[in-house]
């Protein structure tokens, strides 16, 4: 894993895109396959599909991979 956690790499990236109403679930207790969930909201479908590619971006970018 990189030097920056994945949660800090993505909460940079949704605030640098102004994704709103961000919310980060701690689900270790109760799921198996992650550790985290997190929900952000968009203004508009235009807006949706920038903070998604900005998120990507900042994923490759520190080298993490995506499945999916």
């Amino acid at each position: 894993m990189p030097t920056e956690s994945l949660s800090n790499i993505c909460n940079q990236s949704l605030d640098e895109s102004k994704a709103e109403d961000v919310i980060i679930l701690d689900v270790k207790a109760v799921s198996s396959f992650a550790d985290e969930i997190i929900i952000a909201t968009a203004n508009s479908n235009r807006h949706a599909t920038s903070v998604s590619n900005k998120l990507v971006e900042a994923l490759k970018d520190n080298k993490i991979n995506i499945i999916g």
